[in-house]
């Protein structure tokens, strides 16, 4: 049996957990937090534990903090799920770990339950708007990479050439 905390401050959300909850088979325990402290109390409890968390209402001050908690209990398995997480907090935070899976709230039906699945499993799932906007940063970046290694004028030419 594991353990799942769910760490966000919206009833709604909550809520919307629980009912998800009732359709999983497998036995379950699932704890509701407000704050960091009893976040880190039910960990060290029951390191094995599925989070869900919403990063962006939680009273966390980095990801290197939520780096830092996910490096102190390596048996615990998280799901983000927010409104809104900036590129550069996902990249920092998918690049250092695979614990994490990442679900936006305007996510599906049918992914909210795939990623429940495979954290439940202790994969990581990443969503597609997530992953989209992932690979168009990669795109973005790697074009000015191009471009800056030529000069305003090489930049001309070459589109004058194409």
């Amino acid at each position: 049996m594991r353990n799942i905390i769910l760490a966000d401050n919206q009833d709604i959300s909550n809520a919307g957990w629980q009912f998800l909850f009732q359709n999983i088979a497998e036995e379950k325990v699932i704890e509701e937090v407000m704050e960091k402290k009893e976040l880190i109390s039910l960990l060290i409890a029951s390191p094995n534990s599925l989070v869900i968390l919403d990063y962006t209402l939680f009273d966390f001050e980095s990801v290197n903090e939520l780096l830092i908690l996910q490096a102190r209990f390596e048996e615990t398995d998280w799901i983000l799920f927010s409104d809104e997480l900036s590129d550069e907090f996902l990249r920092i935070l998918l690049y250092n770990t695979q614990s994490f899976s990442v679900l936006m709230k305007d996510s599906s039906r049918d992914e909210i339950y795939s990623a429940l699945k495979e954290a439940l499993k202790g994969n990581r799932y990443i969503c597609n708007h997530v992953s989209n906007i992932l690979l168009d940063n990669s795109k973005n970046s790697q074009n000015q990479g191009l471009r800056s290694l030529l000069t305003a004028t090489e930049q001309e030419i070459l589109k004058e050439m194409a």
